[in-house]
């Protein structure tokens, strides 16, 4: 046996193997050195177009995902710390400032009335709004799509009672048209857009006009302070996604559609894409957008739907992470 062969391949093995352990170690003290955020996941556009494009990992950050159906499951989660951010309705906001201040708007995800719209199903008579009074509607009540129809009935002169709201979630309002067990649904985009795209849905109204209702980036304050590199990192990747909307509506339409069928969710991307400019993405949290906060507040509580005092607006709206963030990007 040729030993100085033999030596010479067991170097080489151990070297290898040295190198192999060195490789390894480094990958996991890496990924440990990432910085680490909890956000609620939602099958909107936004959360899509930040969170299932790889955008975290440009900026070393990774993102602990909690699957949502709506705003309002995630007010409690983002209150009690269980996640630490989330995209939250106008209106679940301010009523979950007006229970504590232990969250702060730090963001806008996007805003615009367009993105809420009524379906009805396609082959049904109904043609307006007038035609769905005392008929079954399925909405998301207390979210914005909720603060949308209370301000057109009011601007009608109607009254909540003389429709027969059924309080569901996005699954639930998709299975309830399909089923027929409700006349129409109120709901916001990509859900709309899955109804119409699967045949079972025809638009009939768009609340473009009748609100803006931006949806917030909402934080646990604690978090907040505790973790600002990793919030600056979230709201950068979150703002990378806007641009995406914004500049590449194929490109976003894509990727929200193949998120959208993973999730069970069989459609067209040619419906996505034409939903996504029914919204505006500019994270900047505007003197107009604190306003419309302060006057969701109002709205709820002049209809009896809020129980708790008035929040302090002056510490309601950080900006702070917009601006790390902007840093991070290298924009103005």
């Amino acid at each position: 046996m040729d030993h100085d062969l033999f030596r010479k391949a067991r170097r080489t093995l151990w070297s290898a193997g040295l190198i192999a352990v060195v490789f390894v170690t480094g990958a996991r003290l890496a990924y440990a050195d990432r910085d680490m955020i909890r956000a609620a996941y939602r099958l909107t556009s936004t959360s899509i177009a930040t969170k299932d494009t790889g955008y975290p990992d440009k900026y070393g950050l990774n993102v602990d995902v909690a699957k949502m159906s709506t705003g309002i499951e995630a007010n409690e989660a983002i209150l009690t710390g269980a996640i630490e951010v989330g995209e939250v309705g106008i209106t679940p906001f301010v009523t979950l400032l007006s229970r504590s201040p232990d969250v702060v708007a730090i963001g806008v995800a996007s805003s615009g009335g367009g993105t809420y719209r009524t379906v009805v199903r396609k082959e049904s008579p109904y043609q307006s709004m007038d035609d769905l009074r005392g008929k079954k509607v399925a909405i998301r009540i207390g979210s914005g799509n909720y603060s949308a129809f209370l301000v057109y009935i009011a601007s009608r002169g109607w009254k909540e009672s003389e429709f027969q709201l059924v309080n569901s979630g996005d699954q639930e309002a998709i299975a309830a048209l399909a089923g027929g067990s409700v006349d129409a649904v109120i709901y916001w985009e990509p859900i709309v857009s899955v109804l119409i795209a699967k045949g079972i849905a025809r638009p009939i109204f768009s609340f473009k006009g009748i609100v803006n209702n931006p949806i917030f980036i909402v934080a646990n304050r604690k978090a907040l302070a505790a973790k600002p590199q990793a919030f600056a990192k979230y709201l950068a990747a979150f703002m990378d996604g806007q641009k995406l909307l914004r500049d590449d509506v194929p490109g976003a339409a894509k990727v929200i559609t193949e998120t959208m069928n993973r999730a069970g969710q069989q459609i067209d991307s040619t419906a996505i894409e034409m939903s996504i400019p029914s919204s505006d993405y500019a994270i900047d949290l505007t003197d107009q957008v604190k306003a419309e906060a302060k006057a969701n507040f109002e709205l709820l509580k002049k209809a009896g739907k809020l129980r708790g005092s008035e929040p302090d607006w002056s510490t309601a709206f950080d900006g702070s992470a917009i601006e790390a963030a902007r840093k991070l990007r290298g924009t103005n």
